[in-house]
C-alpha cells in the first residue's frame, strides 16, 4: 500500500460540503491539527462538535493540535526543526498507516497554514500528500512548492530575520 496522506481546511464550509470532500476522497479518519479548535463562526467545526458528528457519520477523529498544532510554545520555525517536532511527526506517521487519513486545519488555502509545512515533511518522509481545495479538486503536494517551509527553516537560522 503506497503511503498516502490527504490535508484539508474547513474555512466557512457547510458540514455536508465538508462530510462529502471526505467521502469523495474515501477519507475514514480526520486529524485535527488545530491549535484553538473552535470557532464562534462555524461551530459545527467545534473540536467536540466535530468530533461527535464525524463519529455519526462513520468517521474517526482524533485531536492532535497539542503535538502538531500552528502555534507552538517556542514559535513554529523553532518547533519544526525540533526533537519534539520529528516524534511528533513519527506518532503521526504511526497512525495514519494503513488508513485514509486527512489532517484537517481551519485555514483553507493550504499555502497560508502550518499544514503545508506537516504536508512537506511527511512528503520528504515517502508520503504522496494531496490537498483537498474547497472546490473538490487535489493539489499534489509538490517539492517544488515550498516558500513556507523554507521561509520557516531560514526563519530559525536567522532569528527570525528573512
Amino acid at each position: 500500500m503506497s503511503k498516502k496522506l490527504y490535508t484539508i481546511g474547513h474555512g466557512n464550509l457547510a458540514f455536508v460540503d465538508f462530510l462529502k470532500l471526505l467521502r469523495k476522497y474515501q477519507i475514514n479518519l480526520v486529524i485535527d491539527l488545530r491549535s484553538v479548535p473552535w470557532s464562534k463562526y462555524v461551530p459545527h467545526f467545534n473540536k467536540n462538535n466535530l468530533q461527535k458528528k464525524l463519529k455519526d457519520e462513520g468517521f474517526e477523529y482524533i485531536y492532535f493540535g497539542d503535538k502538531l498544532g500552528g502555534r507552538p510554545n517556542q514559535g513554529w520555525s523553532k518547533y519544526y526543526i525540533s526533537e519534539e517536532y520529528k516524534k511528533n511527526i513519527k506518532k503521526l506517521e504511526e497512525i495514519v498507516n494503513g488508513k485514509k487519513s486527512t489532517i484537517l486545519c481551519s485555514e483553507s488555502d493550504y499555502k497560508k497554514c502550518h499544514r503545508n509545512s506537516v504536508a512537506q515533511t511527511m512528503t520528504e518522509r515517502g508520503y504522496k500528500v494531496f490537498h483537498i481545495l474547497k472546490d473538490g479538486t487535489l493539489d499534489l503536494n509538490s517539492m517544488r512548492d515550498l516558500e513556507f517551509t523554507h521561509q520557516l527553516s531560514l526563519s530559525a537560522f536567522t532569528g527570525g530575520k528573512v
